[in-house]
């Protein structure tokens, strides 16, 4: 073997990576045990008698306190590294696994539009806005762009200028149509990157450790995934939200002086003084601070809350800085819950509001911190006295200096309250509130009374930027709305990840030992490939900052079954040149040799499938594509370089892997089955399958919510329920829809899937409200709608309209890209268009054979099984598998034309198909035997996949034998299978043999 010491880097080097990277995952999980455990002791002994619910929240809130405290805390000694850091290198797990809440947000510019124009009760925009959004749910076109086409088709001859012109003083009356678009989709641009960033900002409020959230600027798509939230009514409100620019004035440090002192110590006498007797349980204050430090603290508020003292300028008068104090990152939790106590809030002003700057760093100490300003609020009213609608335009600019600036211009109306305010306020600073985060707060050097503002400071580049945005931005409307929505209660994640911790053991365990059991010592060689495959895999998951799944398991499993495929060629071929007579070393050499071809191959076709897959498919799926495709990727390391380097370690020492078993001496063991000529039974059995499968489309399908739209809940029962029994009372309840019940699991689990209110947004908690009117009879009595919806509801997810056609024309084009991707490298790979043909005939084969499973059994089987994005993937899997078989019996085929010169076509291929039946059914057997594992243990989430899988697997080993080389067959006629490659071949070595003789 070459490069061996190249090898050994590669491999020493992941090892390495990999222990590191999941090390992180072993400390953060410790850490988080203990800061558990002294969670449960602090309540237990701070609020003994209380029980239940209410102990489980205040041990939660107590629990995310002490996270907050130690953020910087150095829990990995090693390498010195923070909890907070430590917890960003850790494996993540997915919503599906532990619990939370993932939404798809749509970036609503149809509102952005109405903002922008001159009259947003114009009949003919509305018009043109209604029939957009309509085709938008059919049109792969931006908003923008399908508005310009549809205004122009509903109103000719009238300018788009005429409708925009002035909106931000970049749209002339005289500009043309094509110049009006592109200004429109440059401030859609805008907008839809600032809607991202504030979105970015509020989900920090949800004390999510993880969150995730994703930009698809092109079609204004958000996608956030918030693991481990507990209120999603919140979170819907606050994330569809609209951002409302305010500017308010502040109070400074000097004001408000005494009531900081005040404040201070009525806080410091309620702690030491109050008895806990007396504690309400739902204040966890005194729940998250040690007692002997808390009675000792004497100014808890200015402990945590860092204030400023008075400024002066050099002439001794009173200089106002904007923010009074400043907040610790790891501070932050505490400071709002002071704040928010009554004993606090009486001491100050009614009229003040706390509001936090941007995140800072100091440089020298790298701690992190938020300024604190006191803002002035108006009372009665929570707008402020000038708000984002009064600014016109901004820009970053620079100023007199050079220094980087924003120019900003206010509207006629918003000139005159700007006027009055920074008159007003002449020497102090006026804050830049955008979503209740100050972003910037000037001082202000005399009276505005044009319109024409200048803002400068202390400003890099991109801040001046960023700032100019949100000024131009402000005004405008354009929130993001829900149109995907999924919640995972955290007993469904839990038992996901038992179920999926099942399912990857068990497979494990089955694929080590049947490669024992069938390849006696040589077994090894793939059980550690096995072992290095998986750990690379999870560990450069890691390091890539992915997130597991439930769907990323069944990746990992399937990884298990497809990782041992590239040993199972290659120990067959080694076999064969075993059974030739040749030497051990010589038949391992000319095993390996023989087999990069079709192992590249079988690698090469899945992962196309599921790079496709990954490059069309939305949430979950995404996390089983990149499973694969990194797995895929490394099981050609590992399968071929680590299990030769580890052959060759053995074999200098003069010993070699036995290859061979009693039981595997005993089948496909000079096998000559005579496959070709039962091809007829095999074409009316093919025949069947055509019909069944164009039926299948006349039959119908279960689509899930993904694809046809609505609102689809697990439940949970406290007794079996029968759907007979309640899908008149679900159907009275919601106005006469048509509700499609299914079992989970057991009887006491039913997932309800409804079209009631479907595209109508906020309807969830009416939706809510009446499936608990037609469920109440199962129900326990006195269980109220709010307890229902926390304790029956272990999962829901909401798709609407603009999102499921989406889906779903994602979904056709992947299926068909795969297959044509694959058809394309088959033709490359044998330049022969008849192999090409046969791979179209088999794959359509397998496709029909699933479709017509999942379309005939759909009410038959105990599981659900419907048309949706996991079944997608299933689809690809099994088209990128089974041209691995029929990959492996072309390859022997175009060989085999080679030896057998002057045999007939039936014989050459059936001698090839018997030639390669031993690892053809062995390499199905590993990916069968994982894929049952999924099924019977991997939970609901991926059973409809497996389930396809399987079927996929045995038609994949079918089509190959029985539909591929068949086709093959009868398209040869007279000419050669493959000899045009062969011919190739041997001008090379006659002209490499004469060489060898002239020297």
């Amino acid at each position: 073997m070459k490069l061996k010491g190249l090898v050994w880097f590669f491999t020493i080097t992941l090892i390495l990576i990999s222990v590191y990277q999941l090390s992180f995952t072993w400390v953060v999980n410790n850490h988080e045990k203990k800061m558990k455990l002294k969670a449960e002791k602090t309540v237990a002994m701070t609020y003994p008698g209380v029980i239940g619910e209410k102990k489980d929240a205040l041990v939660q809130k107590t629990f995310q306190y002490y996270l907050d405290s130690t953020r910087d805390e150095k829990i990995y000694p090693v390498f010195g590294t923070t909890y907070q850091k430590s917890k960003e290198n850790e494996l993540n797990l997915g919503l599906d696994l532990q619990g939370g809440m993932s939404v798809t947000m749509n970036v609503s510019l149809d509102g952005l539009l109405k903002s922008l124009s001159n009259n947003p009760k114009d009949p003919a925009l509305i018009k043109a806005l209604n029939t957009t959004n309509t085709e938008k749910l059919t049109s792969d076109l931006d908003f923008i762009t399908l508005f310009v086409q549809v205004f122009k088709q509903q109103n000719p001859g009238v300018s788009l200028a005429s409708v925009f012109a002035g909106a931000g003083k970049t749209i002339k009356l005289n500009d043309n149509d094509q110049t009006v678009q592109s200004e429109l989709q440059a401030i859609a641009k805008t907008a839809i990157n600032q809607t991202y960033k504030v979105l970015l900002k509020r989900i920090d409020q949800f004390g999510v450790a993880s969150p995730s959230i994703n930009l698809d600027a092109t079609k204004g798509i958000i996608n956030v995934e918030l693991a481990g939230v507990q209120d999603p009514v919140r979170v819907r409100n606050l994330l569809q939200a609209s951002a409302y620019l305010q500017f308010w004035e502040v109070y400074n440090i000097s004001e408000i002086g005494k009531n900081i002192d005040d404040a201070d110590k009525a806080l410091a006498d309620y702690l030491s003084g109050v008895s806990m007797d007396n504690k309400k349980a739902n204040d966890t204050t005194k729940a998250t601070l040690d007692s002997a430090k808390l009675l000792a603290n004497e100014h808890p508020l200015a402990n945590v809350i860092h204030f400023i003292g008075p400024q002066q300028d050099r002439n001794g008068k009173p200089s106002y800085y904007p923010a009074i104090a400043s907040v610790e990152l790891k501070d932050t939790a505490l400071a709002n819950k002071y704040l928010d106590m009554d004993v606090v809030k009486n001491n100050f002003p009614a009229n003040i509001k706390f509001l936090y700057g941007l995140e800072q760093k100091n440089e020298k100490s790298g701690q992190r911190y938020f300024e604190l300003y006191a803002i002035k609020t108006v009372p009665g009213t929570d707008k402020a006295k000038l708000e984002g609608e009064g600014v016109e335009d901004s820009k970053a600019d620079y100023d007199e200096s050079g220094r980087p600036a924003i120019k900003m211009q206010m509207t006629p109306a918003g000139s005159r309250t700007w006027a009055k305010l920074t008159s007003d306020n002449v020497g102090r600073p006026i804050a830049i509130v955008l979503d209740d985060i100050v972003y910037s707060a000037p001082n202000v050097n005399g009276p505005i009374e044009g319109g024409n503002s200048e803002i400068s400071g202390n400003f890099t580049v991109e801040e001046a930027q960023d700032l100019a945005s949100i000024l131009k931005i402000g005004k405008i409307d354009a929130p993001a709305k829900i149109i995907q929505e999924q919640i995972v209660g955290p007993t469904l994640g839990k038992e996901s990840v038992h179920g999926g911790e099942m399912a990857f053991i068990i497979s494990f365990l089955a694929i080590f030992i049947l490669m024992l059991v069938y390849y006696n010592t040589a077994g090894w060689i793939a059980n550690i490939a096995l072992v290095f495959n998986l750990l690379f895999t999870i560990g450069i998951l890691s390091a890539l900052g992915a997130t597991l799944t439930a769907a990323g398991i069944a990746g990992l499993v399937l990884t298990i079954g497809m990782a041992v495929d590239t040993n199972v060629i290659i120990f067959e071929r080694i076999k064969e040149e075993l059974a030739r007579g040749k030497s051990h070393q010589q038949a391992v050499s000319d095993g390996y040799k023989r087999s990069y071809a079709p192992v590249i191959d079988a690698h090469v076709t899945v992962f196309l499938t599921a790079a496709i897959l990954f490059y069309f498919g939305l949430g979950p799926v995404l996390g089983f594509a990149t499973t694969q495709m990194l797995g895929i990727t490394l099981s050609l390391f590992c399968g071929i370089l680590i299990s030769r380097l580890v052959t060759d370690i053995w074999m200098t020492r003069e010993r070699h892997f036995k290859y061979f078993t009693g039981f595997s001496k005993k089948i496909f063991q000079h096998a000559s089955f005579k496959f070709i000529e039962y091809r007829k039974v095999a074409y009316v059995i093919s025949i069947f399958v055509l019909i069944f499968g164009v039926g299948s489309f006349i039959n119908g399908f279960n689509k899930g919510v993904e694809f046809k739209g609505g609102r689809s809940y697990t439940i949970q029962f406290d007794k079996v329920v029968k759907s007979d029994q309640i899908r008149d009372e679900l159907k009275a309840a919601l106005d006469g829809d048509n509700v499609v019940l299914k079992t989970v699991g057991d009887d006491k689990h039913l997932d309800i899937t409804t079209s009631y209110l479907k595209g109508v947004d906020n309807a969830d908690s009416a939706v809510e409200s009446r499936l608990y009117q037609g469920l109440k009879a199962e129900l326990p009595a006195g269980l109220t709608v709010q307890q229902f919806v926390k304790n029956n509801i272990q999962s829901s997810q909401v798709v609407q309209p603009i999102i499921s056609k989406d889906l779903e024309a994602g979904a056709i084009k992947a299926v068909i890209f795969a297959i044509l991707a694959i058809i394309l490298y088959i033709f490359l790979r044998f330049r022969d268009w008849r192999y090409s043909l046969g791979t179209i005939v088999a794959l359509l084969h397998d496709v029909f054979v699933a479709l017509a499973v999942f379309s005939f059994f759909k009410n038959i089987v105990p599981f659900p099984l419907e048309i949706d994005q996991h079944f997608i993937a299933a689809i690809l899997t099994v088209v990128g598998f089974s041209m691995n078989d029929t990959v492996i019996v072309f390859d022997r085929i175009r060989e085999d034309s080679h030896a057998m010169k002057g045999a007939s076509k039936a014989s050459i291929i059936n001698r090839a198909i018997n030639d390669t039946l031993s690892r053809t059914i062995m390499t199905s057997a590993t990916v069968f035997l994982t894929l049952l594992a999924l099924f019977i243990f991997g939970g609901e989430v991926t059973r409809g996949f497996s389930f396809a899988m399987l079927i996929g697997v045995i038609t994949g080993t079918y089509s190959s034998i029985f539909v591929a080389a068949p086709i093959l067959m009868e398209f040869a006629k007279d000419k050669p299978l493959g000899m045009a490659r062969i011919k190739s071949k041997e001008v090379k070595k006659t002209s490499k043999s004469k060489l060898t003789e002239t020297k």
